[in-house]
């Protein structure tokens, strides 16, 4: 009995709430329609009740693709800014079963209404889904959206709404302008490497404690890679570096190592004399211990392959990332193939275009490499992506991996899968499949 008058004051509440709006319907610099909903875990939500807090209403529906598609950049936005952005999902005019299993499947941590009835959408004057609303402290609709979401899009809408950055600008340790160009892990460190107006390497511990450091490097650093206690790092104007004991001190090596050039990307494969691999001048080197470097004999890379931005190894497996794929070497780096890799385009524009011409299949412009096991994965424009095996030429977004641009990706010992944003925001998975972290920003030393 509770139970039904509770659910018919929600409706008489909503009905109102409808009348009270839908002849001039939401617009933007006018009070929010309010209204109360059941979440998908039977709690009634109200507008009013998040008064002083700016919130983000995002009408969606499961059978919609483009939704399906934000759902993931939405997730990944109401993780990093909970208590500054109240994220709210309201499912339009499906079964409870459709919002339950909708939410059960994305893992959606922030809430998620049930519109059975449509009237709220309708006070909104909603369109088509996925439709969104910005709602500001004070309860006035704030700013309007139609059609897919970015996640660099949702931090700019946000800048808008509440008149100041979604996150410092930019997240420590890096400067205004600065941006990440390589991640390492090593020596029970956490390494980034950054370019821009402070360019230089800061490193923290693995663990997570502790503040980030300016680690004693020449500037110019683009790429790192660490293995029982030895280190190497290179970049354009840095040169190569090595360093004996973990990162502490470094100095040039003479030479370039025997390399031609500076390289373009380092790896390692660990052991207890480390394996190190160079990308110069578009070949692959290789080098045992503190040995000199020597092209690795073989079929010299395909044309693509020479423009590398990253390298990884796993046995005798390699793969090099250029834009718009990778080259992969299954014998250690003699022969290879060229995999012009392309994933399923994020959705953008407005539902003036069907749907259809929303989506497609565009190249993977990846900026890192890294195996998480024996398999290759990506960091790419929206998130974290696997290569599929074989000859396959298509990738796919880890379905728990953070849905936004990553710069940097690396694999610790112990397996975790570690990557940065850009901005420097940095994530941890437990393995590539997660479940992900986004590490609280420390403080600066």
């Amino acid at each position: 009995m509770r139970a039904r008058v509770a659910a018919l004051v929600v409706i008489l509440a909503t009905v109102f709430a409808v009348y009270a709006y839908q002849r001039a319907g939401a617009r933007v610099g006018r009070p929010a329609p309010g209204f109360s909903l059941m979440s998908s875990r039977g709690r009634l939500w109200t507008l009013k009740a998040s008064r002083g807090h700016i919130v983000l209403l995002d009408f969606w529906a499961s059978w919609c693709e483009v939704c399906r598609a934000d759902t993931p950049v939405l997730r990944t936005f109401a993780q990093r800014y909970a208590g500054r952005v109240d994220v709210v999902g309201i499912d339009w005019r499906e079964p409870q079963t459709a919002l339950a299993g909708f939410v059960q499947r994305f893992g959606l941590p922030y809430p998620n209404l049930r519109d059975g009835s449509g009237l709220v959408a309708r006070a909104y004057g909603l369109r088509g889904v996925p439709e969104d609303w910005w709602v500001g402290p004070h309860g006035t609709a704030r700013l309007h959206t139609v059609g897919a979401l970015r996640f660099q899009q949702l931090q700019r809408d946000y800048r808008r709404v509440a008149h100041r950055p979604a996150a410092g600008v930019p997240v420590a340790p890096l400067a205004r302008g600065d941006r990440v160009v390589s991640l390492a892990v090593g020596a029970g460190r956490v390494w980034l490497a950054a370019s821009g107006p402070r360019p230089g390497v800061w490193w923290r511990p693995e663990s997570g404690a502790g503040s980030w450091t300016r680690a004693a490097i020449p500037a110019g650093v683009r790429t790192l890679a660490f293995a029982a206690g030895q280190a190497l790092a290179a970049g354009p104007s840095a040169g190569l570096l090595r360093s004996s004991d973990g990162g502490r001190h470094w100095r040039t090596w003479t030479g370039e190592g025997g390399l031609p050039a500076p390289p373009r990307a380092i790896a390692v494969a660990p052991g207890s004399l480390p394996t190190w691999y160079a990308w110069s001048a578009g070949r692959l080197f290789r080098a045992r211990g503190t040995a000199a470097f020597r092209v690795v004999a073989g079929t010299p890379p395909p044309a693509p392959c020479r423009s590398a931005r990253d390298l990884a190894v796993h046995g005798a497996d390699l793969a090099v990332v250029f834009p718009g794929g990778v080259c992969v070497s299954a014998d250690g780096g003699r022969g290879w193939q060229v995999r012009e890799l392309a994933t399923t385009a994020q959705p953008s524009g407005s539902f003036a275009a069907p749907v259809t011409a929303l989506t497609g299949r565009v190249a993977l412009d990846a900026a890192a490499v890294a195996y998480a096991g024996s398999r290759a994965v990506l960091a790419g424009p929206g998130g974290i992506y696997g290569v599929s095996a074989g000859n396959g030429r298509s990738v796919a977004r880890l379905p728990a991996s953070p849905a936004r641009a990553m710069a940097g990706l690396a694999v610790g010992a112990d397996g975790a899968v570690w990557a940065a944003a850009p901005d420097g925001d940095l994530y941890r998975g437990a393995t590539a499949a997660g479940p992900w972290k986004w590490l609280a920003e420390p403080a600066v030393r």
